[in-house]
């Protein structure tokens, strides 16, 4: 059985390439998983560093089994893969804080970690990349 990697990206917009090259260097020889939009899938293979696996479905992103998903990918994409991140038994990283604005949302994640035994991170985006690494460090170790 391959290691499970520590992490998992969503998104590769500006936010999402640094996380992705910052975790790629530390890799230690486990793919980084990236999840995309299908209509950006050929680009971001293109582009990544090595050791970066590149996903277009949440499923098949989901089936690395990432200790910690790091969501990059804007509000909307919380709303879309949080369940199914905590199905996957993973922590959620959440980069796009104003998703949880929406307290019925804020209310469900909460409830789905804690039914799940997992971790809800939210970084706060007030120093940039440095805040999520640092919200990273502390998901996907139990």
């Amino acid at each position: 059985m391959t290691a499970r990697p520590p992490y998992g990206v969503i998104g590769y917009g500006a936010i999402g390439r640094v996380l992705v090259a910052e975790l790629a260097k530390t890799g230690g020889g486990i793919e980084l998983p990236l999840l995309v939009r299908a209509k950006y899938l050929d680009e971001a293979r293109s582009e990544v560093p090595p050791g970066v696996e590149v996903h277009s479905t949440a499923e098949a992103f989901l089936a690395c089994r990432p200790e910690a998903v790091i969501e990059a990918a804007g509000a909307g994409a919380v709303a879309e893969i949080a369940e199914s991140v905590f199905e996957a038994d993973a922590d959620l990283v959440v980069a796009s804080a104003s998703a949880l604005t929406d307290d019925a949302l804020y209310r469900r994640i909460a409830a789905m970690a804690q039914a799940r035994g997992r971790q809800a991170v939210v970084a706060s985006g007030a120093l940039g990349r440095l805040d999520i690494l640092a919200a990273v460090a502390g998901a996907g170790r139990h």
